[in-house]
């Protein structure tokens, strides 16, 4: 009797096996594609944090078609290279339908011809630089017209016109300020200086000698990680010998100032198409829930909610057209809105970017913002800058074939490789 009911438990046993192993190969396998390890590890964490509070609320709602969601992790590394063969791995042997992931644009541009080889979807959740065509990437966060031109009009209307370019040597911030540098004297703005800091972080003094002598009324900033903490007390040094010196960032989110001293950092400027201090009913239960899940210490950022809404844009399209193709989900996503922390957000069909709010922000002591500005409405993505107003501006501006000439000089001058 005891030996039957013995064998009735392990047959029991096996069967529960064979479900659990069933529900799971009934899986829809998602790939998600950050630095778990090297230099970007502690940016990127965050990202693959809000990617996965989306997938699991989806799939405590019943999953997509029916199925589950399932969570494939990979790790780029912080290296441009290992991205490009994690995503390769994550498509050839793990089947994932779709990857959320990259931070740096050099990660992006490593991937961007793997998932074109293959046809998958990559959603990328950064601010970028606006010069590029994709029709496998899918830009949730802001490109230059919706981040880093607001921000100069802004900063001229209300700091002064004469600005002066910081950031590291990579290709976000060579294009980045290239078309700041095209659109700038359109509005009576002057570009009086821009200084490149290598990856390493150094040459810092040469860059506030220049600022020193040029005397700008704005600093743009565009240097992220340990070149913000370098900068940033040498900005304080300045202030500290009677220099008056504004600066706005566009890689200073909340994530970052918590690991800044705020002294240094408080009362600069940001611009981003996301804050955590939005007061809206939305924005408030995705702060909720990002809390509840990782400790009320845990901030979020413009680039978290990117990430988080990415997810959910494409399990909508998939819910709506029942099935996870490709072309079928690309095709789709523009008629896909969502209601999202920052409002509502939705793909433009002509270049795969998503339409963004705009808001300026003023760092306060609680290492939050101070929302000073907003748009009025969320702006149309554009991508290569002659084709917004910046041509009423300008006689002679660069067309798309001279700003691909002028990536593939950065690309060639890196030593056939991206950077940053």
């Amino acid at each position: 009797m005891k030996i039957s009911k013995i064998i009735i438990m392990i047959i029991t046993f096996i069967i529960f096996l064979q479900i659990i192993k069933q529900k799971k190969s009934n899986s829809i396998k998602v790939g998600i594609l950050h630095s778990r390890t090297g230099p970007m590890t502690f940016t990127e964490a965050n990202v693959i944090d809000a990617t996965i509070l989306a997938i699991s609320e989806i799939n405590r709602r019943g999953g997509v078609l029916s199925r589950q969601l399932e969570p494939i992790l990979a790790d780029g590394k912080s290296d441009p290279l290992i991205f490009a063969k994690e995503a390769e791995k994550l498509i050839k042997e793990k089947n994932v339908e779709v990857i959320f992931g990259c931070w740096t644009s050099s990660s992006r541009k490593t991937v961007k011809d793997v998932v074109e080889k293959y046809n998958i979807l990559l959603f990328y959740p950064v601010q970028w630089e606006g010069i590029e065509t994709s029709n496998n990437i899918i830009y949730t966060d802001s490109t230059t017209n919706q981040q880093a031109i607001p921000a100069i009009k802004w900063s001229i209307d209300n700091l002064g016109k004469k600005i002066f370019l910081v950031g590291p040597d990579t290709i976000y911030t060579k294009l980045t300020n290239e078309t700041i540098a095209e659109f700038a004297p359109g509005i009576g703005a002057k570009v009086v200086g821009n200084e490149y800091i290598n990856l390493s972080h150094e040459n810092f003094d040469k860059m506030v000698q220049k600022i020193v002598e040029t005397k700008p009324d704005v600093v743009i900033n565009s240097l992220s990680d340990e070149g913000n903490i370098k900068f940033f007390k040498e900005i304080d040094l300045l202030t500290k010998k009677g220099l008056d010196i504004n600066v706005m960032s566009f890689s200073i989110s909340e994530t970052e100032l918590q690991e800044m001293e705020i002294e240094n950092v408080k009362g600069t400027y940001s611009c981003w198409s996301y804050f955590q201090s939005l007061d809206s009913k939305e924005n408030r239960e995705f702060v909720f829930k990002v809390k509840d899940k990782f400790g009320k210490s845990k901030v979020t950022s413009d680039t978290m909610q990117a990430a988080y809404c990415g997810v959910y844009l494409w399990a909508n399209a998939v819910k709506k057209i029942y099935s996870t193709k490709t072309d079928l989900v690309k095709k789709t996503l523009p008629e896909i809105v969502f209601n999202a922390p920052d409002g509502i957000l939705q793909i433009d069909g002509e270049n795969n970017n998503a339409y963004r709010p705009i808001y300026v922000g003023k760092v306060n002591s609680q290492r939050q913002f101070d929302i000073i500005w907003k748009g009025n409405i969320p702006i149309k993505p554009v991508i290569y800058p002659n084709d917004f107003f910046v041509s009423k501006f300008r006689k002679k501006i660069k067309t798309k074939k001279d700003w691909q000439n002028f990536v593939n000089e950065l690309y060639r001058g890196w030593g056939n490789q991206w950077v940053g």
